[in-house]
């Protein structure tokens, strides 16, 4: 978890390659969805319904060998999504082991996007993503009172970030 432009996909990607697991984005299955409608919300910056991405989710979890970890990145973002997630892991045999929250500052996260260059990083569609990632608050704080949520600094290089990630999933 983390904010627009923290590193999170980046970061899944190098953990998921690290572990032998799969990095599943939402937001990379909702890019290669091929729906216009899910694409026009993403470029006005906006969150796709959860039910949307719970569909793409629930196909792209039940493809993933049991055998391999998954690393989730771009979800769970609200309560409601809690209440989808948990049961249909636990309905796959699959538990949340660690939830990472990549902390970086605004000014330092709108530079990365600008860098990546990326169609749907305007910045009326960055600044729709800042607001709703402080909605997010509930969902670390659920997780954090489950012992899961570590803060990591996603400030620094790409290296230097996986090494401190590296450090609490081990």
């Amino acid at each position: 978890m983390g904010p627009p432009g923290a590193g999170k996909g980046t970061q899944a990607a190098l953990l998921a390659t690290r572990l032998g697991g799969v990095h599943l984005s939402s937001g990379q299955l909702l890019r290669g969805s091929g729906e216009p409608r899910l694409q026009a919300i993403m470029a006005a910056g906006q969150l796709v319904a959860s039910a949307d991405v719970e569909r793409l989710l629930t196909g792209a979890i039940r493809a993933v060998p049991a055998d391999r970890p998954i690393i989730l990145d771009g979800f769970v973002r609200e309560s409601s999504d809690l209440a989808w997630l948990e049961p249909e892991l636990t309905q796959l045999d699959r538990s949340i082991t660690a939830v990472i929250n990549l902390a970086i500052d605004r000014p330092a996260a709108v530079a990365r996007n600008l860098q990546r260059g990326r169609a749907d990083d305007t910045p009326a569609a960055q600044a729709e993503r800042w607001r709703r990632y402080a909605e997010e608050r509930p969902v670390l704080e659920h997780y954090r009172e489950l012992g899961l949520l570590h803060e990591v600094d996603g400030v620094g290089t790409v290296e230097a970030v996986a090494e401190r990630i590296n450090r609490i999933v081990a």
